[in-house]
């Protein structure tokens, strides 16, 4: 019996250690991963590069160092989506997942976007696109 309720406990403790860093919008951090990203549409819909580069994670804020970094911001612009749909969150640790829908340039594409935490803050990492494809 005590080996029985001695187990008991510990599966139920992993489960819910396991929970907290592992849930889809665990403990208020998936609105902070939704302001985050709103707070990156903005600074792209400004054009402020300084801001647009606060929203970033370090490694991916050095893409904007240069003297293309115009460019760099302007393609990112287009390539951003106008009407926006979060469809997906997750939140494990220091990571989360946005899954982003939304029409960019006349097509309808599906983003994942990546963050990551730093200095208790959470930062745009990568972005990846998915366009759908009209077959004739």
């Amino acid at each position: 019996m005590k080996r029985m309720l001695r187990t008991g406990v510990v599966i139920i403790a992993t489960a819910t250690f396991i929970g907290l860093f592992t849930s889809p919008v665990g403990a208020g951090s998936g609105d902070a991963v939704k302001a985050a990203y709103q707070n990156f549409l903005q600074a792209l819909k400004d054009g402020n590069l300084d801001d647009v580069k606060k929203c970033l994670s370090a490694d991916r804020r050095k893409d904007f160092d240069g003297a293309d970094a115009a460019q760099k911001l302007a393609a990112l612009k287009r390539g951003t989506p106008n009407d926006i749909q979060i469809t997906g969150l997750s939140v494990a640790g220091k990571k989360a997942t946005l899954i982003v829908e939304g029409t960019a340039q006349d097509q309808r594409i599906t983003l994942t976007v990546y963050f990551v935490r730093e200095d208790n803050t959470w930062k745009l990492a990568k972005q990846e696109f998915e366009k759908e494809v009209s077959m004739p």
